[in-house]
């Protein structure tokens, strides 16, 4: 069989002659295609075109193959990429494949491929050509070797679940925490997936600060105004004092006896006092809605023959302002999880009804009490997660909380109040992002007063007591990450 074998490939260099016996071809003649005649070479033959300078990494190849043995062609790869190819003695076929501009090992592993052929690289560097069932066959009497994988970064128990993944079906591997390492054992193919692997995974994590601003801030407005009426008669006490007042009368008198709490004169008086002498007529106005702390305490009388009236006009105004700010400053490393807890655990009594019972015929639940235990304070956890193009993603969850203890909540007795916002955000590297902001308003209104009096228009005022109470909360949440290198 007249058999020629020629083949032009170029990388960017002169042309290189892997022709066979019929000689080689100078570069003019490959060039211009003149001094050779294909119809005279026969088949099978092979073409190969020139291809530009390769860029970094595998040599990437542009040829055609027609009708060309498939050892030639093992041969043309072997020489291309300066390697050694050994295929199997039942290694044959036929390739016709017209391949442009792609990496030689891609291209040979089609090629391979379409004929239900592998290859596998020897721990000399020969690649090894074959039939896939007769490298497996091979695989299963090779000796095993084991090989100790040290880890510099990564945790070897986390590594091992993927080690495990590429192992055959005599192959094992075990952890030793001590030294931090993965052992395996397998046939060396086996390792070398393993060894590959283990330099993807057991690399230097960058390491993330997190600097936070959790910033609280209460603010409580309360508008009180009212008018309290006393009238008396002349000669009968006064009903109503204001809380720490001075009785303003000449002393007490009276045939039918003394109330109790009633003082001497210019004695302060923090209680009602009912005195009469004879027939008398005396009113009170408003007297359970006095405002307590009043800013403004103004005091009228009014002489209408023998009774006097008695207004008290009190008015309060306030505005509490409470900041709180935290910030938290924390590092950590790639995917991993960080927690700032500053506050309080407080135990908690839980009972279970139906935990137990007394012994007897007609046994009784006896409630069992467990304690448990709740943080409250200022709590923040995140996990960064450093992305292409020098972005953190970052899982958040900040929270303030703190318990108040009222017996009349429940029978724990113990109320606990909780601002809290979970994120997840994407931000640049040293760039600050608010992550949560909320604004809780509570406006609360009150009205008392005379009945029907208070319902006037306009003059309805002067018959009773307004109290107005605004309360805002703020949780403002701002988090800043920088990428340490």
């Amino acid at each position: 069989m007249r058999s020629i074998l020629a083949a032009w490939i170029v990388l960017g260099w002169s042309w290189m002659d892997v022709s066979a016996a019929h000689g080689a071809a100078s570069p003019a003649a490959l060039g211009s295609g003149e001094g050779i005649d294909f119809a005279d070479l026969g088949a099978p033959a092979m073409l190969a075109v020139q291809v530009d300078q390769s860029p970094p990494g595998e040599p990437r190849i542009t040829a055609t193959f027609v009708a060309a043995p498939l050892r030639d062609v093992l041969f043309t790869f072997s020489e291309f990429a300066g390697i050694s190819i050994v295929p199997g003695a039942d290694v044959s076929g036929i390739v016709s494949a017209d391949i442009r501009d792609q990496p030689w090992d891609e291209a040979l592993r089609v090629i391979l491929d379409s004929h239900g052929l592998a290859a596998r690289a020897l721990e000399n560097g020969i690649l090894r050509v074959d039939d896939i069932e007769n490298l497996n066959r091979r695989e299963d009497v090779e000796p095993l070797e084991t090989r100790v994988f040290h880890m510099s970064y990564a945790t070897a128990a986390d590594v091992l679940p993927a080690a495990q993944s590429l192992l055959g079906d005599r192959g094992s591997a075990s952890l030793s925490l001590a030294t931090n390492s993965v052992i395996v054992m397998d046939v060396p193919r086996v390792l070398a997936q393993v060894e590959a692997l283990v330099r993807e995974l057991d690399i230097r994590a960058p390491q993330i600060t997190i600097s936070a601003r959790i910033v609280f801030v209460n603010r409580t407005g309360l508008e009180e105004l009212g008018i309290g009426y006393d009238l008396r008669d002349s000669r009968a006490q006064q009903l109503l004092f204001p809380s720490g007042a001075t009785d303003p009368g000449e002393g007490t008198r009276g045939t039918g006896g003394e109330a109790p709490g009633s003082e001497a004169p210019g004695e302060s008086v923090s209680e009602d006092m009912v005195l009469l002498d004879g027939s008398s007529i005396s009113a009170l106005g408003n007297a359970a809605t006095r405002i307590s702390g009043s800013a403004l305490s103004v005091l009228t009388s009014l002489v209408l023959g023998r009774h006097t009236l008695l207004a008290f006009l009190e008015a309060l105004e306030t505005l509490n302002l409470s900041r709180m700010e935290a910030a938290p400053y924390i590092s950590v490393l790639d995917n991993q999880t960080a927690r700032i807890l500053v506050g309080e655990r407080t135990p908690i009594r839980v009972l279970d009804a139906g935990a137990g019972s007394a012994g007897g015929l007609q046994s009784q639940v006896v409630p069992t009490a467990a304690v448990e235990i709740q943080e409250t304070g200022i709590v923040f956890e995140v996990t960064p997660h450093v992305t292409e193009g020098g972005h953190v993603l970052l899982d958040l969850h900040a929270e303030r909380s703190f318990a108040e203890f009222t017996p009349a909540a429940s029978d724990a007795g113990v109320v606990f109040h909780t601002q809290e916002a979970t994120s997840r955000v994407l931000v640049r590297d040293g760039e600050t992002v608010a992550i949560g902001g909320l604004t809780v308003t509570e406006e609360i209104e009150s009205r008392s007063g005379i009945p029907l009096l208070m319902r006037i228009p306009v003059l309805g005022a002067l018959f009773r007591v307004d109290r107005r109470q605004k309360i805002q909360r703020d949780l403002v949440i701002l988090v800043t990450p920088y990428i340490e290198t």
